[in-house]
């Protein structure tokens, strides 16, 4: 079990971490996090008048770095190693951001996932 500052840690490093999910016998699931990083650079380079949506975007990955991904894709889909995803496969794609760890530790009960015991991507079956 990782404690939420190694979580962190690795987030902050640039890896992606998550967990397998129950879903329909014909599905995969899974539920990934990543934690997107601020470009401060790109504010002292343009204002907002010059390029409103690279300034917004860092603006919002300031406010809410941490990306949850949900996913429930088809299992014939990914076993297809001929034929991509398309959006018509994924029975769930969804996309949470969060501003904080403690967030996401909250959101991630209503899956009955416990955060410290996430796992790193290459642990999930589907991955």
């Amino acid at each position: 079990m990782l404690s939420l500052s190694q979580i962190e840690y690795y987030l902050n490093r640039g890896d992606f971490m998550g967990f397998s999910m129950q879903t329909e016998p014909d599905y995969i699931g899974w539920i990934s996090l990543k934690k997107r990083k601020h470009n401060k650079r790109i504010e002292e380079v343009f204002s907002i008048n010059e390029r409103p949506d690279l300034v917004l975007e860092q603006q919002q990955i300031l406010a809410y770095p941490y990306v949850l991904e949900i996913c429930e894709l088809k299992k014939d889909v990914y076993e297809n190693e001929e034929k991509l995803p398309e959006a018509s496969d994924y029975k769930r794609a969804d996309v949470l951001y969060f501003s904080e760890l403690t967030d996401v530790k909250e959101y991630l009960r209503k899956f009955d996932k416990n955060l410290e015991e996430i796992k790193w991507m290459s642990e999930i079956p589907s991955f």
